[in-house]
């Protein structure tokens, strides 16, 4: 019985390691040319009065759900842990127009591993974007493919916490070993405890 059970749980662990994410959702491909004249929720996007915004999560994705318009189905479907290029479209949520004056709020981002997060870069406006910053869609966007890129910076390495801890519990347990066994002299119990602690470790 036991060894049916270490099979099943070896296949198991081989079947999670070997799982691959992947999603359902067919996007317009990223070109002006192909979504301008096309029709998505009900709204044509027009050159002459909408542009095209695309959020470039560069390795990140979002931290909630995205509404992307899924060619499959012709329709908006929310998508959770968006990564790669989102694209945003007219309709996509109940206030989103992508005409000159009206505004857009930017994703917030889930930065990848090592990384924290460092705005939205739109090289068409030429300036960095907070997450959730409102941006207003700019009268010479109209026709365009305005395309904001996530920026990251190396995340801040974390110190050695066990040493830290250590390193606490050395001064304070040598000091009280040191006042009650070796003559009050603090200095003394901490170097023992130090000596004990590396000849464990």
């Amino acid at each position: 019985m036991k060894k049916v059970l270490s099979v099943m749980l070896a296949v198991l662990m081989l079947f999670g390691a070997l799982s691959i994410g992947a999603s359902a959702v067919t996007q317009i491909p990223n070109d002006k040319n192909v979504i301008f004249g096309t029709t998505v929720g009900g709204t044509t996007v027009s050159e002459g009065t909408h542009a095209i915004v695309v959020f470039d999560f560069n390795g990140g994705s979002s931290t909630y759900d995205l509404s992307v318009y899924d060619t499959d189905v012709a329709a908006f479907v929310q998508v959770s842990d968006f990564s790669g290029k989102y694209i945003m479209l007219p309709g996509c949520e109940t206030d989103c127009f992508l005409t000159a004056g009206s505004s857009i709020n930017t994703p917030y981002v889930e930065a990848p591993d090592g990384y924290k997060f460092n705005g939205w870069f739109c090289k068409d406006a030429g300036e960095y974007y907070i997450a959730g910053e409102e941006v207003e869609i700019q009268k010479d966007w109209i026709g365009k493919s305005i395309t904001f890129q996530a920026s990251y910076i190396p995340a801040k390495a974390e110190g050695d916490t066990m040493k830290t801890v250590l390193g606490v519990l050395t001064k304070v347990f040598g000091t009280i070993l040191g006042i009650l066994f070796l003559d009050g002299s603090s200095a003394a119990g901490i170097e023992l405890v130090e000596k004990l602690l590396a000849g464990i470790m």
